[in-house]
């Protein structure tokens, strides 16, 4: 198998941003109003596309971060649902 990439994921599935962190993977999904979804919908979401792409996996956390607005932070330091993951 080759070795998966964040730019393969960043390309394969749809977030907001893919990152790797100390070896593993943080996807988020960035949001002003929540529209009724959760961190758990996002976490089905990502599970349901990386079976997609027949990637072997293991998710390590999932969440949710509430930040007030702030125009021109970075997604990390706004409101988003994240998955932290792992390549198996």
């Amino acid at each position: 198998m080759t070795k998966i990439t964040t730019n393969f994921l960043r390309e394969n599935i749809a977030c907001s941003e893919i990152v790797k962190y100390k070896g593993n993977f943080i996807a988020r999904q960035g949001f002003y109003y929540t529209h009724g979804k959760t961190a758990d919908d996002f976490l089905d979401d990502i599970i349901m596309q990386l079976k997609h792409l027949d990637i072997s996996f293991h998710i390590i956390d999932h969440g949710e971060i509430w930040k007030p607005f702030k125009g021109g932070a970075s997604l990390k330091n706004q409101s988003h649902w994240f998955v932290k993951f792992e390549i198996l």
